[in-house]
C-alpha cells in the first residue's frame, strides 16, 4: 500500500497545485514511484479521449504520467454535472466507487500517492463528496494550504477544521504560502502559537513572488478566450499592473504605468 497525503486548502488560489508539483519533485527523490490523483475535478479539459481535470493534465505532462490520466481524474465535473446529479440522472453511477477504484489501482503501482483536493474543505459537498469526506474515505493525512496572514489564516483554518473534524479526517499540518519575506518568521511564529491548541504543525511555504502570482499576457488571452495581437514574443511577459477599462478614459490614463 502506497503512503498517501491529501493536499487541501482554505480556498482557491492558495497554491495547492504549486505545492503538489513541488511535493512530486521532492518525493521522487525519496520514493521510486510517485503517483498523483485529483478525485474531484472542477476545471476540466479534453485530453485525448478523456475529460479530465486541468491539474491532472499538468501533472501527467510534467512528470510523464500520461498512461494513468484516466485514473488521475476519476470524477470530472462537466458543465451540468451537479444539475444531473441532483436531478437523479447519475443515480446508476457510484462516484465514491469511481474514486476508490482509481485510488486502489494507483495504490498498486506507486510507493507514494499525492491526492489533491479542490478548493476549501466543503467543495464537492453538492455531490456528497466534500474534500473532508474524500480525505477520510481514502485514509489520507491532510495538509491544509493557506495564504499568508495571521488573523484571517486562523479564522479560515478553523472554519475548515470544523468540517474535517466532523468527517473524522486526519489533519496534520497547516502550510502557509505566499509569505512576505520580511515578515516570514514573524507570521509563522504567531501562527504556530495559534495552532498549538489544535496540535497542528505550521509549515512555511513559498515566499510571495510576482513571477508566480501574476499572469502572463498569454494567460490573460486564454482566460478571455481572445487572440493575442501584436508582438507574439510578448506572450510570456509578466503582467504586474492591470487596469480595467470600465471607468472614464481619463481615470484609466491617470492610472497607467510603464509596466501596465
Amino acid at each position: 500500500m502506497a503512503k498517501r497525503i491529501f493536499i487541501g486548502a482554505t480556498g482557491q488560489n492558495c497554491g495547492k497545485t504549486t505545492m503538489s508539483v513541488s511535493l512530486m519533485h521532492l518525493a521522487r527523490k525519496k520514493y521510486k514511484k510517485v503517483g498523483f490523483i485529483k478525485p474531484i475535478g472542477p476545471k476540466i479539459e479534453l485530453y485525448e479521449d478523456f475529460i479530465v481535470d486541468m491539474d491532472a493534465v499538468l501533472m501527467a505532462r510534467a512528470f510523464g504520467l500520461e498512461e494513468d490520466i484516466a485514473l488521475m481524474s476519476p470524477v470530472a465535473l462537466h458543465k451540468d454535472f451537479t444539475k444531473d446529479y441532483l436531478s437523479g440522472r447519475l443515480n446508476d453511477l457510484s462516484l465514491e466507487d469511481c474514486i476508490i477504484d482509481a485510488v486502489e489501482e494507483l495504490d498498486s503501482k506507486y510507493d507514494f500517492l499525492i491526492i489533491e483536493g479542490a478548493g476549501h474543505g466543503g467543495v464537492g459537498s453538492v455531490i456528497g463528496l466534500s474534500n473532508a469526506r474524500v480525505a477520510n474515505m481514502l485514509e489520507a493525512p491532510v495538509v491544509i494550504v493557506t495564504e499568508s496572514g495571521i488573523g484571517k489564516v486562523v479564522d479560515a483554518v478553523h472554519l475548515n477544521l470544523a468540517l474535517y473534524e466532523r468527517e473524522k479526517a486526519d489533519v496534520r499540518a497547516i502550510l502557509v504560502n505566499k509569505l512576505l519575506s520580511k515578515k516570514r518568521e514573524h507570521v509563522l511564529g504567531y501562527l504556530q502559537k495559534a495552532m498549538e491548541p489544535n496540535h497542528l504543525q505550521v509549515i512555511g511555504g513559498f515566499n510571495f513572488s510576482p513571477v508566480l502570482a501574476n499572469p502572463t499576457l498569454g494567460h490573460i488571452g486564454k482566460l478571455l478566450n481572445l487572440p493575442l495581437n501584436g508582438n507574439m514574443d510578448e506572450k510570456t511577459r509578466i503582467i504586474n499592473h492591470i487596469q480595467l477599462g470600465a471607468a472614464s478614459s481619463q481615470r484609466v490614463i491617470d492610472g497607467l504605468l510603464d509596466s501596465t
